[in-house]
């Protein structure tokens, strides 16, 4: 099976743009970068376990599973988020990663800074070409809901600068049988220049090389600007990286969105009700999806327009 054969299909042309340059850039610098694209097909080629169909990193849409939590605000502190290892097991070996959780809101200021090319140069130097980008953080900063008066809001400031440490802090460790490959983190490094509101961000080329285009490619950026809650957006890129499923038990689609699964069914089914709801509004999904009495998950989609058996009651309150 080729790499691409098995290459995800980007949905946002400016998301696509910014993975292709950085494809191109890293290809074309580093030399140990042959190395990374053979390590790259090696387990794209690896057959999946039978447990890995909906669940695993690789293959074959590299990072299928999101590395991106859903945290409540009193859980955001960083030592809460703390990870020491988690160890994903595959086919070909194990996948550590390490740091901290990263939350769903710091997913949406990583692609901001990916997609938002007009508020971005794109620094051309033999060091860093093509993966130093400098953005002016006010315009980066700037939400819809922020007053136009005022600008960018100095606390959404302050979220960017420390996603950015978080996306320092966690790091990725492929061990095979032959070999141990540390990929590092998602940015090595950057530099806010208070006097000017100028942001330079160094993002680490190993990384986005084998995880970068699998791990983002999957989601809809119009239709995630959309979506408020963040049961909604982890719903929302499960569906587009799974080839949109059909019929799931409650747990097992709650732990694939990284939630904690400690608490009670029905507790979690509400907070999943609410994100179906969501994605019925922006048309992802068909009204008819529901969850059961049993904790059944039937997720239908507006193209499919397949009928629940009617014995089979919505939960509901």
């Amino acid at each position: 099976m080729t790499e691409e054969k098995n290459k995800p299909i980007v949905k946002t042309k400016s998301l696509q743009d910014v993975l292709n340059s950085f494809a191109q850039t890293t290809e074309s610098r580093l030399k140990e970068q042959e190395e990374i694209l053979a390590l790259k097909e090696e387990l794209i080629k690896a057959e999946p376990e039978p447990e890995q169909t909906h669940f695993s990193f690789f293959p074959v849409e590299l990072m299928r599973t999101s590395i991106f939590f859903p945290f409540r605000h009193d859980e955001l502190n960083r030592e809460h988020r703390k990870i020491s290892k988690i160890t994903i097991k595959h086919s070909w070996g194990e996948l550590e990663i390490e740091g901290v959780k990263l939350a769903i809101y710091q997913e949406d200021i990583l692609l901001k800074l990916l997609t938002e090319k007009d508020e971005a140069i794109q620094t051309k130097s033999k060091k860093h070409d093509g993966f130093k980008i400098t953005y002016k953080l006010s315009n980066i900063a700037k939400t819809k809901k922020a007053d136009s008066r005022s600008g960018a809001n100095q606390n959404q400031k302050q979220r960017i600068l420390d996603a950015l440490k978080d996306f320092q802090l966690i790091n990725f460790l492929i061990k095979r049988k032959k070999d141990i490959s540390s990929i590092g983190s998602i940015v090595h490094s950057w530099v806010y220049h208070k006097d000017t509101d100028l942001l330079d961000v160094y993002f680490n080329p190993e990384f986005w090389t084998l995880f970068g285009e699998g791990m983002l490619a999957c989601i809809n950026i119009t239709k995630r600007q959309q979506l408020q809650g963040d049961c909604a957006k982890a719903l929302s890129r499960f569906i587009q990286a799974h080839k949109k499923p059909t019929e799931l038990h409650l747990i097992t689609i709650m732990k694939a969105l990284n939630y904690n699964t400690n608490q009670p069914d029905s507790m979690l089914a509400r907070i999943l009700e609410r994100g179906i709801n969501e994605l019925i509004k922006i048309g992802e999904l068909d009204k008819k999806s529901n969850i059961t009495k049993n904790y059944i998950v039937f997720l239908e989609y507006p193209e499919t327009q397949k009928q629940v058996p009617k014995q089979k009651k919505s939960f509901r309150t």
